[in-house]
């Protein structure tokens, strides 16, 4: 991934005091069960990751900033990844070398030949959580863009190459390393959103970068993060779910206030769940934010307004993000921005209607109505779960195994070896009694490479404690290669349920795990059966057409009442397309291939600087 830059022209203010503080008015607290309150649920390990600082000047460039400089910009970052994240992402610098000259020409652009030097004689080994910055000139001969690369999980380590010390710029490209998409934006001429049951029509146009408050798209500031990005990391904490069959009113608190704060609503579109929609509020005042920090030099203030910002996951891309809604027919830099009194019809039935915006208290009040999926009873609750892993493979991604489609590819988890398991979860207990794994295969059990189906595999359940317990089968499980194979089990009811399995391979690369589709199935219901007739009892079962025939000893039974309805007691289904990255596993490989080096360069837009 790679990304033009914006030259940092203005003295930048001290790191060394915290960020300023903001006072903010807590969102009234949600008594009644129109809603859930979901908990972070980080995707990933909690790390501090080490930074090897290179300094490059081909021959006849200049420098044109000091090591102290490229120093400050990391500690910034680390700053607002820091905040973003609530210590979940930290940086610090293990190494740093000031400037070099390579003794053989080369272009200050060409980024593959830079990052060859830089790693060799930094002497920078690959790993979790490493990172190699190197940094040249921010001078027209070394090129307007900057490069990251695209790495499978928040753990994962990569290189960046960046002309200039923009720590915005960083923080995308470090982005990225750590399996951050871009954060987009759908642009339609007719109404805000389109049908996600069919592909994306004519009439929208699907934005690169276009998410001006974000930093991994236009947002070129310290921006507070967008829904889409802090859920690709599973850290969205307190997320508000609504309920779904009838308006649900919420108060949201801005992105500027803690990061434990009530301050996002999702759900997922009823008729589509793997398409997760982000409601969140963003104040003027969270320009302010990271004031203690940096400021982008030229900002432009108009975008510096109050609104609810609406987003919904991009799911056209390989890497899934978010990507925010715009007002049709509105090209103005606030088409990102509701304002009280606005009502939005969105896919799937769903109606958001933006009730009040205080910018005193920081809050947004607004009512959301979701309806309900048609689920019959025994039917496949898999896509409405939020699918992770123990390890994936950087060309795979483990939102494929719920998808709903059984074509190639899937999830894998090639080379790792050993115990690797793909979890479903639920944002409320559901009760299962079978699950199907469709294993996924490109080589032979003697063969002992690429992937090969398990050699065991078992359902797990996760108990009220954490722990995880095995179901109780009624029957072993087989391993075919061709189709479904299924694990039926005592009825069993939790949030979440995995798929452990046993790799065929001893040794790393000799026979990976891979699923192609899961499915989770409800149980049947039960048939009632007619009682027998006992000889010599008066009342026969009654036929079809007989009136009711009442026992003599006992009075007409009256009519149950009715079940609650599902709209009282049932969530919205809340399924988190851009949270398909997955936790890295012991047997992850140790550093992500890097990817994407040969992406097209794009216009961004506002400023004509290219970023990609």
């Amino acid at each position: 991934m790679t990304r033009p830059l914006i030259r940092a022209g203005a003295v930048l203010s001290t790191i060394g005091a915290l960020i300023a503080a903001i006072v903010l008015a807590p969102a009234p607290a949600l008594a009644d069960t129109g809603v859930r309150i979901v908990p972070a649920s980080p995707i990933g390990e909690a790390a501090v990751h080490e930074v090897t600082l290179v300094l490059v000047a081909p021959q006849g460039v200049a420098p044109d900033f000091s090591l102290a400089d490229a120093v400050r910009s990391v500690e910034q970052v680390d700053a607002y990844y820091d905040r973003e994240t609530n210590g979940f992402i930290r940086f610090e610098i293990a190494s740093s070398l000031d400037w070099s000259t390579p003794d053989e020409p080369i272009a200050c652009s060409d980024f593959g030949a830079v990052n060859a030097y830089s790693e060799r004689v930094s002497g920078f080994e690959r790993g979790e959580n490493r990172h190699l910055l190197t940094l040249v000139p921010g001078r027209p001969e070394c090129g307007g863009t900057a490069y990251g690369g695209q790495g499978a999980d928040v753990n994962s380590g990569e290189l960046v190459f960046q002309p200039g010390i923009n720590p915005t710029t960083i923080a995308h490209e470090l982005g990225h390393n750590m399996s951050l998409a871009h954060a987009n934006a759908v642009r339609c001429t007719e109404g805000w959103d389109f049908d996600n049951t069919a592909p994306r029509p004519s009439s929208c146009e699907r934005v690169e970068y276009g998410d001006r408050y974000d930093n991994m798209g236009n947002g070129y500031s310290f921006w507070p993060a967008s829904a889409g990005t802090l859920d690709r990391l599973g850290l969205i904490d307190n997320e508000v779910v609504p309920v779904c069959g009838a308006p649900r009113t919420v108060t949201l608190n801005t992105m500027s206030a803690p990061v434990d704060a009530q301050r996002i609503l999702s759900w997922s579109d009823p008729t589509a769940p793997r398409v997760q929609y982000w409601v969140q509020y963003r104040d003027r005042a969270d320009n302010d934010l990271y004031r203690d920090v940096y400021r982008e030099p030229g900002l432009d203030p108009a975008i510096h307004a109050s609104g609810v910002v609406v987003s919904k996951a991009d799911a056209e891309l390989a890497l899934l993000s978010g990507a925010v809604l715009e007002r049709p027919g509105d090209a103005s830099d606030r088409n990102q921005l509701l304002r009280a009194g606005e009502r939005l019809e969105l896919s799937g039935g769903a109606v958001l209607t933006i009730d009040r915006l205080d910018e005193q208290a920081r809050t947004a009040t607004v009512t959301v109505d979701v309806p309900c999926p048609a689920t019959a009873p025994g039917g496949d609750l898999a896509q409405q779960a939020v699918a992770s892993a123990s390890a994936t493979s950087p060309w795979t991604t483990v939102g494929a195994v719920n998808d709903g489609i059984t074509a190639a590819p899937g999830w894998g988890s090639w080379p790792a070896v050993g115990e690797t398991w793909v979890q479903l979860t639920w944002p409320q207990a559901v009760e299962l009694d079978r699950i199907d794994a469709w294993f996924d295969a490109d080589a032979a059990d003697e063969d002992r490479r690429g992937l090969i189906p398990p050699r065991a595999w078992q359902v797990q359940a996760q108990l009220a404690n954490g722990a995880w317990q095995p179901v109780q089968a009624t029957a072993e499980a087989s391993r075919d290669r061709d189709g479904f194979n299924t694990l039926r089990f005592a009825p069993t009811s939790s949030r979440a349920f995995r798929v452990v399995m046993q790799a065929w391979g001893d040794a790393e690369g000799e026979g990976s795990s891979a699923v192609r589709e899961l499915r989770a199935f409800a149980p049947e219901p039960v048939t009632p059966t007619e009682p027998p007739v006992v000889p010599g009892d008066p009342t026969p079962p009654a036929q079809p057409g007989d009136p009711a025939q009442p026992s003599p000893d006992t009075t007409p039974a009256t009519a149950p009442a009715a079940a609650p309805d599902r709209a009282t007691d049932e969530p919205a289904p809340r399924t988190a397309l851009a949270r398909t990255g997955a936790p890295i596993g012991p047997w992850a490989a140790s550093g992500a291939v890097l990817m994407l080096l040969g992406i097209v360069v794009a216009a961004s837009g506002r400023r004509g600087a290219r970023r990609l």
